[in-house]
C-alpha cells in the first residue's frame, strides 16, 4: 500500500499542481520508495544465496541507475514539455540535467532525436556511484549486525506488514 505512495508525485506533476502540492507529493513519494528500497533489500537477501548476493545486487543497480532514466528518456516528456508543465523556460529546463557536467556525466543528443539530451555516465562518475554503493553496502552490513537471525527476520515481518 505504501508504494502507492510513489505515484504521488508524478501525479502531482501530470495536474499541473502548485508548488506546495509538488513538494507534498515528492515527499510522499520518497517515503513510501525508501519503505519499498527497505523491504526490496530484505527480500533479495532472504531469498538470494550469499554467494550469489553481490552479483544479483550489481543487476538490481545497473536497472535501477541505467533501465529507469533510460525507460524516462524514451516514454517521459520532452525538456520542453516539462519545462511548460512546471511553468519554467526551456532553456532552464535543459540546464538542470548538466549539473556535474564533465566530471560526472556528458551529455549527447539522441540519435533519433537531435532536440532530446541523453546524460552518459563518465568514468569519473562511475567511479564515485561504485563507492557510493560500496558505502551503501557497508553501512548495510553494519546495520545488519546489529541483530540475530531472528531479530532480522522480525523486523523484515515488520516491515513488509508495514508496506502491504
Amino acid at each position: 500500500m505504501l508504494l502507492a505512495l510513489t505515484a504521488c508525485f508524478p501525479a502531482a506533476l501530470a495536474l499541473g499542481a502548485s508548488v506546495t502540492v509538488l513538494l507534498l507529493g515528492a515527499s510522499l513519494h520518497g517515503f513510501g520508495l525508501q519503505i519499498f528500497s527497505v523491504n526490496w533489500d530484505v527480500s533479495i537477501q532472504q531469498n538470494t544465496a550469499p554467494d550469489k548476493l553481490a552479483r544479483v545486487y550489481s543487476f538490481d543497480m545497473v536497472e535501477s541507475f541505467l533501465g529507469r532514466p533510460q525507460g524516462l528518456a524514451l516514454t517521459g516528456p520532452s525538456p520542453t514539455q516539462l519545462a511548460q508543465d512546471l511553468g519554467i523556460s526551456p532553456a532552464g529546463m535543459t540546464g538542470r540535467p548538466h549539473f556535474g557536467e564533465g566530471r560526472l556525466n556528458t551529455p549527447r543528443h539522441h540519435p533519433d532525436d537531435r532536440r532530446r539530451v541523453v546524460m552518459e555516465i563518465t568514468s569519473d562518475g562511475a567511479k564515485i556511484w561504485r563507492e557510493a554503493m560500496a558505502l551503501r553496502g557497508r553501512a548495510e552490513d553494519e546495520l545488519g549486525a546489529a541483530f540475530i537471525t531472528k531479530e532480522r527476520a522480525t523486523l523484515a515481518a515488520l516491515l513488509r506488514r508495514m508496506t502491504l
